[in-house]
């Protein structure tokens, strides 16, 4: 039973990491088609992970570090819709917010996921700003009026 979870757990991994590498050329169509192709394209098995250690074992993929230094580049763009797709896959409903900060001379986009009104943590060093949601796909999207 345990090399059976610890076969999953590979698996999933290994997913998420191909994912990482992929996602780039799929967020090449813009951050919500890119989000819309997922929602039409979701079909789930649940590997009976909570929300919590699915996005675990996806930052341990997402932000890896070789000597300091994070194996990819990944922005909240990236990790919000691997996470997206990962929590999708596993039979979760997800929530993508794409918002914005005006907060300084140059606006800022920002893009986060939640799941039953609990938003996904930023890592750590992410700086903490107020963003206002403008747009939230689930399994439509939604237009927010900020």
């Amino acid at each position: 039973m345990l090399e059976l979870a610890y076969n999953m757990t590979m698996f999933l991994k290994l997913k998420i990491f191909m994912w990482t590498i992929v996602s780039p050329f799929e967020l090449r169509k813009g951050p919500i088609d890119s989000f819309k192709s997922l929602i039409q394209n979701s079909a789930a098995t649940s590997s009976g992970l909570s929300v919590d250690e699915l996005v675990r074992t996806a930052d341990s993929i997402l932000l890896f570090r070789v000597f300091g230094k994070q194996l990819f580049r990944t922005r909240c763009l990236k990790r919000a819709f691997v996470i997206f797709k990962l929590l999708k896959s596993q039979g979760y409903q997800p929530i993508a917010h794409i918002g914005f900060s005006k907060a300084s001379s140059t606006p800022q986009s920002h893009v986060w996921i939640s799941v039953d009104d609990q938003r996904i943590s930023d890592p750590h060093w992410v700086p903490q700003r107020v963003f206002h949601e403008m747009v939230a796909i689930s399994d439509e999207v939604t237009h927010v009026q900020g």
